[in-house]
């Protein structure tokens, strides 16, 4: 064989010896391997993962009332925040929002349209409605089927 670079070179086979029969056989020597067809792998360096994770820590031991006041303290930090936005919102549309949206104590005035009713008729309702609110004027005005 030529000397190239193998890594793997099989080993020579022996033929067997002719034996003639008047003769015992001898048996064959054992085959040998040629060591130079075992090669040794080089050698992989292992490394260590490059993102490592932190250990995990587990929360120190406390007494079992601790975990009651702690959950206590966060009900009552919600509760509070709670009353806060319900008193900011209450004051907004009762204290805030009416002296942007003007005076409201002007008199208003209403036109109602009926189809079938005589004025004569809905003037009776309309005078008790006046009476039980004193800033509100109603007009009464019969309108056409047709129309």
């Amino acid at each position: 064989m030529d000397n190239d670079q193998t890594v793997f070179q099989s080993p020579k086979i022996q033929e067997e010896p002719v034996v003639s029969p008047s003769l015992t056989p001898i048996p064959p020597a054992p085959q040998q391997v040629p060591s130079e067809v075992f090669v040794q792998a080089p050698e992989i360096p292992t490394q260590e993962p490059l993102i490592q994770e932190p250990p995990v820590k587990a929360p120190p031991p406390g007494p079992k009332g601790a975990s009651i006041v702690a959950l206590l303290k966060k009900v009552l930090k919600v509760g509070i925040g709670l009353v806060v936005v319900v008193v900011v919102l209450a004051l907004f549309f009762t204290v805030i929002l009416p002296k942007f949206m003007g005076n409201s104590s002007g008199k208003v005035t209403l036109t109602y349209w009926g189809l079938w009713e005589d004025s004569k008729t809905m003037q009776s309702l309309i005078s008790e409605f006046e009476r039980q609110n004193p800033n509100i004027a109603v007009t009464y005005s019969k309108q056409d089927v047709n129309q």
